[in-house]
């Protein structure tokens, strides 16, 4: 038993459980278990053995069938959680329940949520009714705004060891050097790497062009308008793209300053290492940039085209930049 298991199950078994919790961490079957597992001990009332769901009574048989009124769980409608899918969830928990003791809240992908429906979620949460109970489902603490984060319970589920993931990944069928790099990409989270991985040929055209950006950019303003759409082509693939080139630059600073390379061959790591430092940190800064952008739902493509630009400024060659080899 994980010891995010084992913290939810005393707090059950104690009957001092939280309006809102933050179950913190990739996606996995035992951050889900654990999810399912209180909020059945939320909405049974005839409680079983140390607090938890008895599995027979008449709201854990709704629950099981995924139709007991007092449960809603939401999600991102594309990439973000919005103000109007944020209303819906306050509704649901300002409502009395119909049949349980409370009203259950699951907000998946919570670190999804826009500002505003952050700040909506908040004023909920600092104030909740009674009856009122919240779940939060998201990556990382520092993926959520500080003040939410502080109104909820955190409950952290570390990411599996990377061989791990990786090896998972294999025994799915995936070749052991793309599934070691998902497994990277995706900090151990064994469903975001599968997702990608899923994407196909389009998962090794955005590769390829994020090599392409990183190394050599564009020779013509043409050229990099042409990467740039290369890269934001699958809206999906944005962040691990926008990984991929971060871990690559970070290759060639640690090969400038006598370190060796973990992600590139040793041969692209040297390439970039012909860049100094201070450049190699510029374009550091800039695919930081593009991940904020990315989280803030810029467009991809005027992402990418906004970092060509500054990545091609810090190589200091042709067009906007050089090309390394």
């Amino acid at each position: 038993m994980t010891a995010a298991a084992r913290l939810i199950r005393r707090e059950l078994a104690e009957g001092r459980t939280a309006h809102a919790y933050a179950f913190l961490g990739p996606a996995s079957r035992k951050k889900r278990a654990c999810l399912d597992e209180l909020v059945g001990a939320f909405l049974c009332r005839a409680k079983g053995p140390g607090g938890l769901a008895c599995g027979a009574c008449r709201d854990c048989r709704a629950r099981e069938a995924g139709e007991h009124p007092d449960l809603l769980a939401l999600r991102p409608d594309g990439r973000r959680i919005g103000l109007e899918t944020a209303r819906l969830g306050l509704a649901h928990l300002a409502r009395r329940p119909h049949q349980a003791p409370v009203r259950v809240l699951v907000l998946e992908a919570a670190d999804e949520l826009t500002p505003e429906a952050a700040n909506a979620l908040l004023k909920l949460l600092e104030e909740p009714p009674p009856t009122a109970r919240a779940v939060l489902e998201a990556r990382a603490g520092g993926s959520l705004p500080a003040t939410l984060l502080s109104r909820c319970r955190a409950v952290a589920f570390p990411a599996p060891p990377l061989d791990e993931a990786a090896a998972h990944l294999e025994a799915l069928g995936v070749e052991a050097g793309l599934a070691r790099e998902a497994a990277v990409l995706a900090e151990g989270d064994v469903e975001r790497a599968s997702a990608w991985l899923a994407e196909g040929e389009a998962w090794r055209t955005a590769r390829e062009a994020a090599r392409e950006a990183v190394l050599r950019g564009g020779a013509t303003v043409v050229e990099e308008v042409a990467l740039a759409e290369s890269l934001a082509r699958h809206a999906a693939l944005g962040f691990p793209v926008a990984e991929w080139m971060m871990l690559a630059v970070r290759d060639g600073l640690a090969r400038s300053l006598g370190g060796r390379a973990l992600w590139l061959s040793a041969q692209e790591a040297e390439a970039l290492a012909r860049l100094s430092p201070e450049r190699l940190l510029a374009m550091a800064k800039t695919l930081e940039l593009v991940r904020r952008s990315l989280r803030q739902n810029v467009t991809p493509r005027l992402a990418f085209e906004a970092a060509l630009i500054e990545l091609g400024r810090a190589r200091g060659g042709p067009a906007r930049g050089g090309r390394l080899a």
